[in-house]
């Protein structure tokens, strides 16, 4: 839950926003102003003449040793609780269906449709990260994952306790691992080309290997 409410802080509010490109580029807030005044032609001058006059800060020197990316340390965690998550559900599945008095079968069964929806929906979010961003999608998979463990926690408590029937109880787990295939599936994608797309071709190798290693 920590994990998840610093994903949600970091990756929400204005950073969903990407700026327009004249509050990033003085060049296109200086073209945006003088458009209205003089027309294209002294905007197309203006613009050769800043291109002139305008040159690019000297980019910082590499700090020494061994540098740690927030962010890339936050894509990690994310990774890591969705995969962890997931192994641990199915480490104690078995004990929890024979409490329920359901079939291993069964168990398994629930467990191959959220995986066959997960690889059914994972290029549809990707896709969908290319034009909604990337991080709107990791919030999106972060959120589906939360509500899944949720509703599979309890209704699987409900039914241990007898408050529900057996069936119900497995039922409701099976939309829940529905839910996690369809909305957990949206996250990987997104921040694997998160991660790509703000590494350089050196570190890009070594990024993606480490981010697969949580998952």
């Amino acid at each position: 839950l920590l994990v998840i409410l610093v994903a949600v802080i970091q990756l929400g509010g204005d950073r969903l926003a990407r700026p327009p490109r004249s509050q990033r580029d003085p060049r296109a807030r200086a073209c945006d102003l003088v458009r209205p005044l003089f027309g294209d032609g002294r905007t197309r001058h203006a613009r050769l003449w800043m291109d002139e006059t305008m040159t690019p800060p000297a980019a910082a020197a590499p700090a020494d040793g061994p540098r740690i990316d927030r962010r890339f340390a936050l894509m990690f965690l994310v990774m890591l609780t969705i995969a962890a998550g997931n192994t641990a559900l199915q480490s104690v599945l078995p004990a929890l269906g024979r409490s329920l008095r359901v079939a291993d079968s069964a168990v398994a069964a629930a467990f191959s449709v959220s995986a066959l929806l997960w690889v059914i929906a994972a290029p549809f979010w990707a896709n969908r990260s290319d034009r909604h961003g990337r991080r709107a999608m990791i919030l999106l998979g972060v959120g589906g994952f939360s509500v899944s463990l949720t509703v599979c926690g309890v209704f699987l408590m409900a039914g241990i306790n007898g408050w529900i029937g057996g069936t119900a109880a497995f039922l409701s787990f099976i939309g829940g691992r529905l839910i996690y295939g369809l909305f957990g599936s949206a996250a990987p994608p997104a921040v694997q080309a998160l991660v790509a797309g703000e590494t350089t071709r050196e570190e890009r190798t070594k990024a993606l290997t480490l981010l697969a290693s949580a998952f």
